[in-house]
């Protein structure tokens, strides 16, 4: 069987047998409380505006007195009493693999480069057990940055974490932009708060068509609409 209808049944097989739907009790900031749907701290909702067509995504943060508490996954402006509420079950999956290559997404996974949807591949959970600490490997191997004061005084390894701290105009963002064009690896994933500085990052840091290949650029923004 071709992949197109092997996707097709594991979505069949993972569709839910019917459909909760809610009512928006009250929205206060960014807290929004649903009656009449039996959801789980984790699971997301769907609301809908019959009127004005509008949709966005909710996650259940809570639960009070039989209502689930919701928390919007992007700009509330629009929303009314006669909005719809779909509780959407199931594991949160994402898309995982090389189809994301070269992509600028959101931070749920859509495009924002107007190369069409993302490619369908292996999909992995959002949330999933911690690995076993007695499995991690060790870190024994010098990954290269390129960056030669890195490289020669402060050399990273591979599989550590390192921050970089400075104020307002340091150049935090320029180093990173080195590390991400010069740095010998598999994928770059470069994410941003504020979309001022996604095509920036990209006209100076992913220069050349290797780099874009293997580079994916996640982008949240809630930031610029808070």
């Amino acid at each position: 069987m071709n992949r197109p209808g092997l996707d097709l049944i594991r979505a069949v097989d993972s569709a839910p047998m019917y459909e909760q739907r809610g009512k928006l009790v009250s929205v206060i900031g960014t807290t929004m409380r649903v009656s009449g749907v039996t959801a789980r701290i984790g699971e997301n909702c769907e609301l809908n505006d019959p009127e004005t067509g509008f949709n966005i995504w909710a996650e259940v943060i809570g639960l009070a007195d039989g209502d689930a508490i919701l928390t919007p996954l992007g700009d509330i402006r629009g929303l009314s009493p006669a909005s719809d509420v779909i509780l959407r079950r199931g594991i949160d999956l994402v898309p995982f693999g090389e189809q994301l290559f070269g992509r600028v997404i959101d931070a749920r996974i859509q495009p924002l480069d107007d190369k069409g949807p993302i490619r369908k591949g292996e999909d992995r959970p959002v949330y999933s057990p911690s690995p076993n600490p007695m499995l991690r490997q060790p870190v024994d191997q010098i990954m290269e940055t390129g960056v030669r004061t890195i490289d020669a005084l402060l050399s990273i390894g591979i599989g550590q974490r390192v921050g970089i701290f400075a104020a307002a105009g340091g150049g935090k963002s320029t180093l990173l932009a080195m590390l991400a064009r010069q740095t010998k690896a598999d994928a770059v994933v470069s994410s941003w708060l504020r979309t001022k500085e996604v095509t920036d990052h990209l006209h100076c840091a992913c220069v050349g068509p290797d780099c874009r290949r293997r580079s994916i650029g996640p982008v949240n923004r809630l930031a610029d609409q808070a």
